[in-house]
């Protein structure tokens, strides 16, 4: 049990530290510092990484169907996906196209949202 809720809360430090390191990186200008940089992007994958196997704890442990929990995780991935590919373009063009860096600076939170909804539905179909 307590491994399970140290879960989340580990998430949620991983999760901060990915926005503040990434507001960070943004606010350093180009070329971007490479230890702030590094942190960001394995913060970033280790908050995924996490949250993909409590996940995919969850929906083993219970009987999940097709159903809102599926879509929602779905969604939930790509929308991680989105912040990598726009990471990425964000990282190796000098000139970073505007929207390219709105929809990287708002799908975190999105994500982030998204996730939380999916573990909370998921943890409250097991209780």
């Amino acid at each position: 049990m307590i491994a399970s809720l140290n879960k989340p809360i580990i998430i949620g430090i991983l999760f901060i530290i990915t926005l503040a390191s990434g507001f960070a990186v943004s606010h350093g200008g180009k070329p971007y510092n490479t230890g702030l940089f590094t942190i960001h992007k394995l913060a970033a994958l280790a908050a995924i990484i996490l949250t993909a196997l409590t996940v995919k704890q969850l929906w083993s442990s219970n009987d999940v169907q097709a159903t809102l929990e599926m879509v929602l995780a779905i969604t939930s991935g790509l929308l991680f996906l989105v912040l990598f590919v726009t990471g990425a373009i964000l990282s190796i063009k000098s000139q970073s196209p505007i929207p390219v860096l709105r929809v990287h600076q708002i799908t975190p939170l999105i994500s982030a949202a998204v996730s939380v909804i999916v573990v909370y539905l998921l943890v409250t179909k097991k209780a």
